[in-house]
């Protein structure tokens, strides 16, 4: 009986005393601070660490699109220039570079240039064939002489300089002319009243504005016919580039008998390719002479493999 009368006096004084005499739970000002102070001190450098992971991510990125670009431009230049007839040096080229369209712009130069055979197909009609279904073409494929110029393009545009700045990445453009598909006769293909071929095939199969063969004895006296195509413009092949430089040239003949111009003159190219990963990201990127992960370069070393002949 006694216990159960002091525990009704001690509720009765508990519930009489202030309530700033009663306990309150929470953080002080100075436990606040402290715990700010060391929550700063640990997220600061976890939060650096995660955007050096991220820009570094972002560099591996543009560093990887670069290669695989840069390789995909080599495969593509070496396939063509392996079918090459005659690559010019860097004299041959000075020699006909007032014939090559582009000439008086300082920010597009011609840097390979050569003699190809080029495959058109389905260009020639097949005499006394008849074709068995819509599929099935009477159309033989042929070969023409082309002429191949690749140019190192330096002007300031802004779909080719992202992110914009005063100093614009090179690339690469590729600009072609060709002969017309001629039959066994030598005549045209579209030759012929009516013409048995199509307006587009007459379009396609025919010669390119400007376009002249060659003197196989003298190539470095060569000269267009006339005026250019103005819709026709160097194809880019590759941005972001650094440096396209045409190394050498020299003859590469296997066979010591073969008197051809096709092998015993310039066959045998080597080009360099540097890219620029960096101008991806920072417009004013600039590989200089050092060497950088960031700024691959490849080196091929081709050799024309086509002949010229009657």
């Amino acid at each position: 009986m006694k216990i159960l009368l002091n525990l009704l006096l001690k509720i009765n004084l508990d519930k009489r005393l202030p309530k700033s005499a009663q306990n309150i739970s929470g953080f002080t000002m100075i436990e606040l601070l402290v715990g700010t102070i060391i929550a700063v001190l640990l997220i600061t450098p976890l939060l650096g660490f995660v955007v050096d992971i991220l820009n570094t991510d972002v560099k591996e990125t543009v560093k990887t699109n670069t290669e695989q670009e840069l390789q995909a431009a080599v495969d593509y230049i070496e396939q063509d220039l392996s079918q090459a007839i005659y690559i010019y040096d860097q004299a041959g080229i000075n020699s006909i570079e007032d014939q090559l369209p582009y000439n008086e712009d300082t920010t597009r130069t011609p840097t390979l240039v050569f003699w190809k055979r080029e495959r058109v197909e389905n260009s020639v009609p097949v005499v006394g064939c008849t074709p068995l279904s819509d599929e099935e073409k009477c159309w033989d494929d042929a070969y023409v002489m082309s002429l191949v110029a690749y140019y190192l393009m330096e002007d300031q545009k802004d779909a080719w300089c992202q992110p914009s700045g005063d100093n614009c990445p090179g690339r690469i453009g590729r600009f072609s002319i060709r002969d017309e598909v001629k039959k066994f006769d030598g005549t045209w293909v579209c030759d012929g009243t009516p013409s048995p071929c199509t307006t587009e095939q007459q379009s396609q199969f025919a010669k390119s504005e400007g376009f002249d063969n060659f003197d196989p004895d003298d190539l470095t006296a060569w000269e267009k016919d006339g005026d250019y195509d103005a819709n026709n413009t160097p194809e880019v092949l590759l941005n972001y580039i650094d440096e396209f430089q045409l190394q050498s040239v020299t003859a590469n003949n296997e066979d010591e008998t073969d008197t051809s111009p096709s092998t015993t003159s310039n066959n045998l190219a080597t080009i360099t390719i540097k890219g620029n990963a960096l101008r991806r990201l920072e417009k004013d990127a600039n590989c200089g002479t050092d060497p950088s992960p960031f700024c691959p370069t490849a080196t091929l070393q081709v050799r024309g493999g086509s002949k010229y002949g009657q």
